[in-house]
């Protein structure tokens, strides 16, 4: 029966046949490649783009491994993933091949004081996956994480000793003992909500080879980078950690910045009861090489005040560091295992898909908040040299 219309069919074209048997080959074979990598991905490690592009569509059932991720972590720390959020523990960000159950565990054992950092049987402390990233990390800050404690939980309380006891001899035989108690002091953090906002392509984020290893890096740089900042100088005031800048009781000086200078600080942190093999300066990269140009005499042997090496920096004698977030022409010394970083749960990376710019831009808007305090034990062991010339 003839078509209707008065218009001619075209002619069979066995070339036309043939191109299009090979597009839908084509296809077909690609679907094949990426169903296996997403198998493979799935079986092996945690693909955070994958997670993200469910939770972007709104959804919250997660398969595969992801899935068995976030139902270890349900256990752990309660139900936490929904449309638009998911929690991040850290040690997954370091490691996307942990197992679901050690992670779980991890999570699920919080200490309350300054030793109290994470360590799992296979996963990374805290301290140790964030040394890359954070210069404070790296110096010998104390991290203290307790996933038992939500959102707006409790504060922590870690015990100082503010005066250790007096020793006495026993004058004679049968004398009378004197006593010197200790004088203990507490130092209370309490949890303040920090947020970091990064947005990326919704292309990106279906690109796993490169999207994870990418995502994974950003979330661990912005994370470092609060902590860094909150250490050093936070107001105290506005949801603000206090830093050691504004923390009642730090030594202070200024002007002049010389090798006597240097060792004012570091007898400054001895003298207060801070562990002699932690201390350690911190400064910027302008005043770093201002030092470098500065001189000492180290016993006879004229050497830079700031000398750099391979194995990392030295200032008379003491490790330096040099942190971008550091204030513009200062320097702090003390015992950087006298610094305590508090994290509260587990941070939670919110995802926002639907705002009017990111759905024109096909753009994601992700903001990843952290639970967090930072105090000081022993102020007194501190010193901030300001206005460095």
């Amino acid at each position: 029966m003839l078509p209707a219309s008065s218009e001619k069919l075209a002619p069979y074209n066995p070339d036309g046949a043939i191109q299009m048997t090979a597009i839908f080959t084509r296809r077909a074979n690609i679907a094949s490649v990426v169903e296996a990598e997403r198998n493979s991905r799935s079986a092996n490690s945690f693909s955070l783009s994958r997670a993200i592009g469910i939770v972007a569509a709104g959804g919250d059932k997660f398969d595969g491994y992801e899935g068995e991720v976030m139902s270890e972590l349900a256990r752990a720390i309660g139900p936490s993933a929904g449309a638009g959020r998911m929690p991040i523990p850290l040690q997954l960000l370091a490691d996307p091949s942990i197992r679901p159950d050690t992670l779980a565990r991890d999570l699920s054992k919080g200490t309350l004081n300054a030793g109290g950092y994470l360590v799992g049987a296979t996963t990374a402390p805290v301290l140790d996956l964030l040394r890359p990233w954070s210069v404070l990390s790296n110096a010998g800050l104390t991290v203290v994480q307790d996933a038992a404690l939500v959102a707006g939980g409790g504060d922590i309380v870690v015990p100082s000793v503010s005066s250790s006891s007096a020793p006495y001899w026993q004058t004679a035989e049968g004398a009378t003992l004197t006593q010197g108690d200790p004088v203990l002091s507490k130092v209370t953090l309490s949890p303040k909500s920090a947020y970091v906002f990064t947005r990326f392509s919704r292309l990106l984020s279906r690109q796993s080879n490169v999207a994870d290893a990418l995502l994974q890096k950003e979330l661990l740089n912005s994370a470092a980078g609060l902590i860094d900042k909150s250490i050093l100088s936070g107001s105290g005031a506005n949801g603000q950690p206090r830093g050691i800048e504004n923390t009642v009781g730090v030594v202070a000086a200024s002007g002049a910045f010389s090798g006597a200078s240097a060792l004012d600080m570091e007898a400054t942190a001895s003298a207060s009861g801070g562990n002699d093999s932690n201390i350690g300066f911190v400064t910027t990269p302008a005043i770093r090489k201002l030092l470098k140009m500065r001189t000492v005499d180290a016993g006879g042997v004229v050497e830079p005040l700031w000398k750099s090496r391979p194995e990392g920096d030295l200032v008379v004698g003491r490790p330096g560091y040099v942190a971008k977030y550091a204030s513009a022409s200062t320097v702090v010394a003390g015992p950087w295992n006298d610094c305590v970083f508090a994290i509260w749960g587990v941070p939670m990376l919110e995802l926002n898909p639907f705002s009017g710019t990111n759905f024109k831009t096909n753009q994601i808007e992700a903001r990843l908040i952290i639970d967090c305090d930072t105090a000081i034990l022993t102020p007194a062991a501190w010193t901030v040299h300001s206005s460095v010339s």
